[in-house]
């Protein structure tokens, strides 16, 4: 137990030391981007999305990494809040990280990059509405997966911090290291399962 504790306070502390994370002046030449985590679907009929409660995981990650959660302080319950478009667009965010637990994250990001009206939003004009990793999970979940997602979103804000980021190096490491998992059964079983990761419109 203790040396799995080490290996995510390692990780963690390595994104934290890269951004400036948990420090008041933050790391020198680092700005915090606006980023949206949002929950939505390829079926939705209409461009309503939900976010997660302040107090969960998403937003913890996304401070980590390096950015700034935007729809924190709209959201105190216990669980996922329907916003519509015109919230979205008064937080104007810079990153739009799209998860879906019942569809295609890939093809719910594509579908709100390709709206008139989220195309309107500092990300959906610098192409940057992307749906969150998955393999067997999604990455942005309290499971262990989360650390991946951290990585991730820390690469995907900063990636001057994070030359030569490969999702599927980190993952192929994360399986082999935390599960001993060998490498032909993670590039088989568990590579082909990692969801695009779109990076544009």
């Amino acid at each position: 137990a203790a040396s799995i504790v080490r290996w995510y306070e390692s990780r963690v502390a390595a994104v934290a030391a890269a951004v400036g994370s948990g420090t008041a002046a933050g790391a020198a030449g680092v700005t915090r981007p606006r980023v949206l985590v949002v929950q939505a679907t390829a079926k939705d009929t209409d461009l309503a999305v939900t976010v997660p409660p302040a107090s969960w995981i998403q937003a913890r990650m996304a401070e980590t990494a390096g950015g700034t959660p935007v729809w924190v302080a709209e959201n105190r319950t216990t669980g996922w809040l329907k916003v519509g478009i015109e919230q979205v667009a008064s937080w104007d965010p810079e990153h739009v990280l799209v998860v879906s637990y019942a569809s295609s994250a890939a093809e719910a990001a594509r579908r709100l990059a390709n709206s008139p009206a989220w195309q309107a939003t500092s990300a959906g004009k610098a192409g940057a509405i992307r749906p969150f990793p998955a393999d067997l999970m999604s990455w942005d979940q309290s499971d262990t997966h989360w650390i991946l997602g951290l990585a991730w979103i820390a690469a995907t804000l900063h990636p001057d911090r994070f030359p030569g980021f490969d999702l599927r190096a980190e993952a192929t490491v994360f399986y082999r290291e935390m599960y001993g998992i060998d490498l032909a059964t993670i590039e088989s079983l568990v590579l082909p399962r990692l969801a695009p990761v779109m990076t544009g419109r």
